[in-house]
């Protein structure tokens, strides 16, 4: 447990393993895993034949923050033929704000530019109902 140290058993399977081919038909998998002990505690990769991205956690003090939807997160961006990973730069909405209140700032700035400029790229009820539509597939 973060807050005390203490050690809990774990009585209940903590690892999500798929391997799919999409309808584009482009072959992806999927392990996501819970209490990985070391930075990131969180890695999405996405490789493609012009690069790779990956979205990585951040390491942070509060032990809330290790929460994907919650944790700060940085994007880093691999060629072919170039070394190593660059980090992108994602704009500093939330910058100096816990990190809790970043994201929710963050959110905030992306539904006030919906709302003045019209792309609506923030994630609304429809978006939700698509995630529950997508989870309900999985067998």
């Amino acid at each position: 447990m973060a807050e005390t140290g203490e050690q809990i058993e774990v009585t209940s399977p903590d690892h999500f393993l798929a391997a799919m081919e999409l309808t584009s038909g482009a072959v992806a998998s999927v392990h996501l895993h819970d209490a990985e002990a070391a930075f990131p505690r969180t890695r999405l990769e996405i490789a493609g034949t012009a690069g790779d991205l990956a979205l990585v956690s951040v390491a942070e003090s509060d032990p809330w923050a290790a929460q994907l939807q919650i944790g700060r997160m940085a994007l880093h961006l691999s060629r072919p033929g170039e070394p190593g990973w660059q980090e992108v730069p994602t704009g500093g909405v939330g910058n100096g704000l816990p990190t809790s209140a970043a994201n929710v700032a963050r959110l905030y700035a992306q539904l006030a530019t919906d709302l003045r400029d019209g792309p609506r790229t923030a994630p609304d009820f429809s978006t939700a109902l698509a995630v529950h539509r997508l989870v309900e597939q999985i067998p």
